[in-house]
């Protein structure tokens, strides 16, 4: 919290862009969002990641630490990612985060989200996901 305000990161994602998830023939499009990370981090060279750190499965354990240790974060909402055609899976599993979410209550929603532009293929992992997972939100 600041001061009596809750704190909300409305758009969290803990990635897997690790050797395993990538597709090598899409690794410039993977050095290109690692490009961008370091554009927005600006002038704050001490929070931007070398391609070592940055191209990992993203621990949720650390993200959970830094969410809520270190930063004023109160309520974090993870928002799935796709796949967005330079990994082999999605950018962030919707079944994992639901485990995270699950593991702490209260702190993480969890919207859903489609790895397909196939309507009725869409429709099914919506389905799968409000019915499984019990997501709290859909980004589209």
């Amino acid at each position: 919290m600041l001061g009596e305000h809750v704190v909300v990161d409305a758009v969290v994602h803990p990635y897997d862009l690790s050797p395993a998830n990538q597709t090598p023939e899409n690794r410039e499009q993977l050095l290109a969002v690692h490009a961008y990370h370091r554009l927005c981090t600006g002038p704050n060279p001490e929070y931007a990641l070398d391609d070592h750190e940055f191209l990992i499965d993203f621990d949720p354990e650390a993200l959970t630490d830094a969410l809520f240790a270190e930063s004023p974060v109160d309520l974090a909402v993870i928002h799935a990612l796709p796949n967005l055609g330079f990994t082999r899976g999605g950018v962030t599993d919707p079944y994992r985060m639901a485990e995270l979410r699950d593991r702490y209550p209260g702190r993480y929603l969890l919207y859903a989200t489609v790895d397909t532009p196939v309507t009725d293929a869409a429709i099914k992992q919506l389905e799968a996901q409000v019915t499984e997972l019990r997501v709290d939100g859909l980004k589209l």
